[in-house]
């Protein structure tokens, strides 16, 4: 239905200069006498389609006249090509910057969309059907989750994508050439492919910073869990002479801007040296290595200055081995086959969250008490019989797990936990006196028996 039959000449003629306007006050504008039009559906379909997204619009005029406005961002998702082609665009924008085209049953990567839109800058083809991805176009950002890709071909080098989205794919491999290709990429996410061996390769081949020892470590969050690693490993590239700068230096912090790991579901058992060298990771803030086979942790796992989140549960953990000096707020380490908590964790004063519920623990160290910012504890399913006097110390206190201990008693120190408002002490072979007891002594706590 065309749009002049739809509403007047005199609305056309004041609505259609609004929505081309450079002006965002004035596309708002036209957006709102539009929806007073069509109140179920704000788009005057075939002559004028808008949609509110971000802070910016999109307009695509489709009539005889063309229509050259700039985008900041630009939809075409959800079966958008059954209505038109993405060669057609053309006529109607001088180019969009975020183009989003979700949705499209696209079974190829678009091979022309960089002359339709020559100042791409970031590009979503997520949920789609694409099985080869091309990566050859000067893009910062792009987002292909959600596809059937299988292997990623990439021919010339790309100085410019910092950000990769590769989830919920088929991909087997990462050949050591993806790194070599992709020199500023700085965020990528390959969780939940078919991986089994994932290489990171460090490339010093014409690195005008090589001597500075500050500038090569451009990534800075990798999230490759919920795939079959059994093995991660880091690769030193050599240049054509056999030049490997790593080894004149060895202590280079090559990962320097590196803060977010994700290493969740997968099959691995060990970690990288490099990762725990004196100079190493020195920003890395987020670990996440749960559900894998780890059995011990690198002792020198103690030297991650600035780790604040760290979840190693679901493994086969006997002792912990903790980052001392770190700013650490949240540690997860339950189901493992923990006995006994290292005393050097009352050094961690910043920790506000454990769990460790679902291990073997007999009893806590007497340094417990120092965590003086802890707020939430969690030892469900342990083997504790008695909490030290020190835990009276933890003052900020606000949840507590308990339940399926051996305790016999109610420890006395809970009692001095005035913060307290949860408390799960069940499952415990307590008489019915004692749980009475810490109920009259706690009688704003929500107390679970």
């Amino acid at each position: 239905m065309e749009l002049k039959y739809l509403i007047s000449s005199q609305q056309k003629n004041e609505i259609l200069p609004l929505l081309r306007s450079r002006l965002i006050d004035n596309q708002v504008k036209g957006v709102l006498l539009c929806e007073k039009i069509f109140p179920l559906e704000y788009h005057c379909r075939k002559n004028v389609l808008l949609e509110q997204q971000a802070n910016y619009w999109r307009v695509m005029l489709k009539d005889d006249e063309t229509s050259q406005t700039w985008f900041q961002t630009l939809d075409l998702s959800e079966n958008f090509f059954k209505d038109i082609s993405l060669e057609n665009i053309k006529k109607f924008f001088r180019g969009g910057f975020n183009i989003i085209m979700k949705k499209n049953g696209l079974k190829e990567f678009p091979a022309n969309i960089k002359e339709i839109f020559p100042h791409l800058y970031s590009l979503d083809i997520s949920d789609n059907q694409i099985q080869n991805l091309q990566i050859e176009l000067s893009l910062n950002y792009l987002n292909a989750n959600n596809n059937q890709i299988t292997e990623l071909q990439q021919n010339a080098e790309n100085n410019y994508l910092t950000r990769l989205e590769l989830s919920n794919n088929k991909i087997v491999d990462v050949s050591s050439d993806f790194w070599i290709k992709f020199t500023k990429l700085q965020y990528l996410n390959i969780s939940h492919n078919r991986i089994e061996y994932f290489p990171i390769v460090l490339n010093w081949v014409n690195a005008s910073w090589r001597y500075t020892g500050r500038r090569e470590a451009h990534l800075v969050s990798l999230n490759a869990s919920h795939n079959q690693m059994a093995y991660f490993d880091i690769i030193h590239h050599e240049n054509q002479n056999g030049d490997n700068y790593y080894s004149k230096k060895k202590d280079l912090p090559v990962f320097y801007n590196f803060k977010r790991l994700l290493l969740q579901h997968n099959f691995l058992n060990m970690l990288p040296h490099e990762f725990f060298s004196d100079r190493f990771n020195q920003n890395l803030q987020i670990l996440n290595l749960s559900h894998n086979q780890f059995r011990t942790l690198p002792e020198k796992f103690s030297t991650l200055p600035k780790l604040k989140w760290l979840n190693i549960s679901y493994n086969q953990l006997e002792n912990l081995v903790l980052p001392l000096e770190s700013p650490m707020k949240t540690l997860l380490a339950t189901h493992n086959f923990l006995e006994s908590l290292p005393t050097e964790i009352g050094d961690l004063k910043t920790l506000e969250k454990i769990h460790l519920q679902n291990n073997k623990i007999t009893e806590l160290p007497m340094s417990i008490g120092n965590l003086k910012a802890l707020k939430e504890l969690r030892l469900y399913n342990n083997q504790l019989q008695y909490l030290p006097d020190t835990f009276q110390n933890l003052q900020n206190l606000e949840h507590l797990s308990l339940g399926k201990n051996n305790f016999e008693e109610v420890p006395h120190v809970l009692s001095k936990l005035k913060k307290l408002k949860t408390l799960d002490i069940g499952e415990n072979p307590l008489p019915q006196k004692e749980i009475e007891k810490i109920q009259k002594l706690l009688p704003n706590t929500k107390i679970n028996t």
